[in-house]
C-alpha cells in the first residue's frame, strides 16, 4: 500500500488502485480514474481549520488519530479490502506535495495508524514533485 498526492505523475499507467482520502475529489485532470474516495480516512472541515496556527499540527494529529480510532481497525480493513483489485497496490491520495519543504499531511498520520493498528506497511510513493518554473533571465539587446 502507498500514499501520495493526486498530482503525482507516477500514478497514471502504473497499475495502482487510486483511492482518495479527502473531503472532495480534485477539480483538475488526473490522468487516471479514481476507484473511490474513502471519507472515513479524510479529515473533517473543522479539523482542516485547526491545522493552522502555532499548535495546529499537534491538535490536528490528535483529532485525526481520534477519528481513525473511532473508525476502528476492523472497519478500516474492510474498506481497504473492498478497494483491492487483484495484485495492484492501493495508493491513498490527497493534495499535499510532500516534496516541498515544510509540507506535512494527514496521509502520513493515516499511514502510521494503519501500521500500528493493522501491521500494514504504507510507503510514500516516489514523487518528482511539482515542477517549479525558474524565471528566465532577461535577454540582453545583443544576445
Amino acid at each position: 500500500m502507498w500514499t501520495s498526492r493526486y498530482g503525482n505523475p507516477k500514478i497514471a499507467g502504473a497499475g495502482f488502485v487510486p483511492v482518495g482520502i479527502t473531503r472532495g475529489a480534485p477539480r483538475f485532470a488526473l490522468g487516471y480514474e479514481l476507484r473511490a474516495n474513502l471519507y472515513d480516512f479524510a479529515p473533517t472541515y473543522a479539523m482542516m481549520k485547526m491545522a493552522d496556527g502555532e499548535h495546529g499540527r499537534a491538535a490536528f494529529t490528535q483529532a485525526m488519530r481520534e477519528r481513525l480510532d473511532a473508525l476502528g481497525p476492523l472497519r478500516a480493513r474492510e474498506q481497504l479490502e473492498a478497494m483491492q483489485d487483484g495484485e495492484a497496490g492501493i495508493v491513498l491520495l490527497c493534495y499535499e506535495d510532500l516534496t516541498q519543504p515544510g509540507q506535512w499531511c494527514h496521509r502520513q498520520i493515516v499511514a502510521a495508524w494503519l501500521d500500528e493498528q493493522l501491521g500494514l506497511t504504507v510507503q510514500e510513493l516516489e514523487d518528482p514533485g511539482q515542477v517549479k518554473k525558474k524565471p528566465s533571465p532577461q535577454a540582453g539587446l545583443f544576445t
